[in-house]
């Protein structure tokens, strides 16, 4: 069993636990149906038992959830599930309710917390990465990428983009240069 928070980035001081349990055990494929089946693992598609819990309500103050499921297939796809029930979860869930919570208002911009090279670095190959990670700390609505322009030596490049919006990375890979 697995046990979290998640906070709702407008809510931060309303955190909703959220118990996961996870079982995987041997039963009848999607396809079987031999009344006289006994499982084996060896034999046996993979079947994961899921139940999600949370603690949080709805707009009436009622229980959100819980998830119970059989998946079956591969860690990967019952991860998938789990992630995209949690995400249906906290949807449902009231984050303004609970006691006496007001959303709270992104007030600050975000802020690069690394950076490659650092500013002023010498002896930085021509060919090095050139790497921006951004965050926007609670109660931050997030950064679009799409609205993100990268200069270097003053001209525009394109990124590569990975991470979410309250946490992303910007990484430029300068093409080697060639002299004849």
């Amino acid at each position: 069993m697995a046990n979290f928070y998640v906070t709702h980035h407008k809510y931060p001081g309303n955190p909703q636990l959220f118990a996961v349990t996870l079982h995987k055990v041997a039963g009848k494929g999607v396809d079987e149906n031999d009344p006289n089946f006994r499982p084996t693992f060896p034999e046996a598609e993979p079947t994961w038992k899921v139940l999600i819990y949370t603690t949080g309500k709805d707009s009436n103050g009622g229980t959100v959830g819980p998830v119970v499921a059989g998946v079956f297939g591969s860690e990967e796809k019952v991860n998938e599930f789990i992630e995209s029930q949690i995400s249906v979860l906290c949807s449902l869930i009231d984050w303004s309710q609970q006691g006496e919570f007001t959303a709270e208002v992104d007030n600050a911009a975000p802020v690069i917390v690394e950076q490659y090279p650092t500013s002023g670095q010498t002896d930085v190959i021509i060919t090095s990465p050139i790497v921006i990670r951004v965050k926007d700390l609670l109660p931050g609505n997030g950064v679009d990428p799409s609205t993100v322009v990268m200069v270097v030596d003053g001209f525009t490049v394109n990124p590569t983009v990975v991470g979410n919006k309250y946490d992303v990375t910007f990484t430029f890979k300068p093409r080697p240069v060639f002299f004849e």
